[in-house]
């Protein structure tokens, strides 16, 4: 069954005869003319007369248009008449088509129809057309390009390099940074390594110089641990299990004074968390925020995090951002998990003298890996 033509409004459709094939939009009859055929536009000013019945007729889309399926063209919006031609819809013009929004359905006009906005002054016609053109390539495009942290405006390509070699720039000179931190730690007469595990309810400290000498190494009770020797009434047998649990082990009173003299020294740990001050009743230990090893040594990696925006984020500290492809973080994180806390400042030990004394690495960029489509 035939398509009623009044039913074609609108739509992009391909029509063919023995002698052609042509694509297009079909339009209604002009406003005010005598004629009364319907029209196709076959590009923004190129139409022919239409006569449906003297075609065979394939409808591509519409009347109803989304993103993907829209002759951009042959079809717009007020809006994108105005902000991509500087265009408007003619007196007495009729919508033909909609363009599918979020909140609904814009009206779709015939840009053949259209008539053009009053002429800009030679001023605002420059403006007009630089808000459009990516000023690293020159490419113009319709709509106005946003503008960037930097105040320029670049097109989609142009911003992922421009964001590549800000971040290269940057990163550079956090990894100087971290060298001149790595060097003055090594330097610190006051500076000193500090780690201790999760265990619980005895939980193991050490703390050593830079050149590796040993300040503390001990096993501290959590202070709400009570011996039941001191209680009334425990049996042997508690006591004895007691013992053996916490052999080894210190309270709070036998290693305050040790840990208060720490309480000016600078300490120097993986992250805040191995000072675990608040572990500690009565002294405060805490790692100053420039002194945290894991930041220093991701900034020195060189290696981006994920940019979700126009721009990866600023190397700085505080820094979040682990680097899963650096081989000595993933090293240590692997040392820092093995029940030996002498090795893990060793590994400290090392990834300093390697931010002092080695050159840093080539800045890396974060790249996504391609998504196969369903």
């Amino acid at each position: 069954m035939a398509t009623p033509s009044n039913d074609l409004i609108g739509c992009l459709i391909k029509a063919s005869t023995t002698k052609r094939t042509v694509t297009g939009v079909v339009l209604p009859p002009k406003v005010h003319a005598r004629s009364t055929k319907l029209r196709l536009a076959i590009s923004s000013n190129e139409l022919i007369t239409f006569d449906p019945e003297k075609w065979t007729i394939t409808v591509l889309a519409g009347p109803l248009y989304g993103k993907n399926d829209l002759p951009a063209e042959l079809l717009a919006t007020r809006t994108m008449l105005r902000a991509e031609q500087r265009r408007e819809p003619a007196l007495g013009q009729r919508a033909i088509a909609r363009y599918r929004t979020y909140d609904g359905a814009a009206p779709l006009f015939a840009v053949i129809d259209t008539q053009p906005l009053a002429e800009l002054s030679p001023l605002r016609a420059t403006a007009w057309a630089a808000r459009r053109t990516c000023e690293r390539c020159g490419d113009q495009r319709p709509r106005p390009l946003p503008k960037h942290v930097s105040g320029s405006r670049y097109c989609g390509a142009c911003c992922a390099a421009v964001a590549d070699d800000r971040w290269t720039e940057q990163s550079r000179g956090a990894q100087a940074d971290a060298k001149l931190w790595a060097v003055d730690v090594l330097n610190d007469p006051a500076a000193l390594l500090i780690t201790h595990d999760t265990g619980w309810p005895a939980r193991h400290f050490r703390v050593e110089t830079t050149c590796g000498t040993v300040v503390l190494d001990a096993r501290v009770r959590d202070e709400y641990t009570i011996n039941p020797a001191t209680c009334v009434g425990s049996t042997p047998d508690e006591i004895a299990a007691w013992n053996e649990k916490f052999a080894g082990t210190v309270g709070h009173d036998e290693i305050d004074g040790i840990i208060s003299a720490l309480a000016g020294s600078r300490l120097i740990g993986w992250h805040e968390a191995d000072t675990s001050y608040a572990y500690f009743s009565s002294v405060s230990l805490r790692i100053a925020a420039g002194d945290v090893v894991s930041q220093r040594l991701a900034l020195f990696s060189g290696v981006a995090p994920p940019r979700f925006g126009p721009w990866y984020e600023k190397p700085k500290l505080p820094w979040v951002h682990y680097p899963p492809t650096y081989p000595p973080y993933t090293q240590h994180k692997e040392r820092r998990a093995a029940d030996d806390r002498a090795a893990e400042l060793c590994s400290l030990r090392h990834l300093i003298h390697l931010m002092a004394e080695h050159p840093a690495p080539e800045p890396t960029l974060h790249r996504r890996e391609n998504r196969s489509t369903r």
